[in-house]
């Protein structure tokens, strides 16, 4: 399977219009707010993820997602990384709603093509 870089653009342009976004930067913590996603810095949720069995998860990864809309993001990144990282869990709950956990590190070129389409 390849990634669907038009898949993954419309998706993106409908979540703008659909909330409206006129100007940049986009605000992400208002994206979630209006599509009913959470987020959980790791610094604050650590009992959390160990209690719910995620504490693997964040091991190696920036962010990752459950499919009922939680993200979990690494806080100790720099600010750009953290807006990429939320933004690409974001990609993730818009486009792949098939899959239950997901991560975000790093892009490779073996990567599965949906972290592709959630980079993009």
């Amino acid at each position: 399977m390849l990634a669907n870089y038009k898949k993954s653009r419309d998706a993106a342009w409908e979540l703008l219009l659909r909330h409206r976004v006129k100007t940049l930067p986009v605000d992400l913590e208002e994206i979630c707010r209006k599509e009913n996603l959470s987020l959980f810095p790791y610094s604050e949720n650590v009992k959390n993820m160990e209690t719910l069995g995620l504490t693997k998860h964040a091991e190696g990864n920036d962010a990752f997602c459950l499919s009922n809309g939680m993200i979990f993001y690494n806080d100790r990144q720099n600010d750009g990384r953290i807006r990429f990282s939320i933004a690409h869990e974001i990609g993730h709950l818009v486009l792949h709603t098939d899959r239950v956990t997901l991560y975000n590190r790093e892009p490779a070129e073996t990567d599965d093509p949906k972290e592709t389409e959630a980079n993009m």
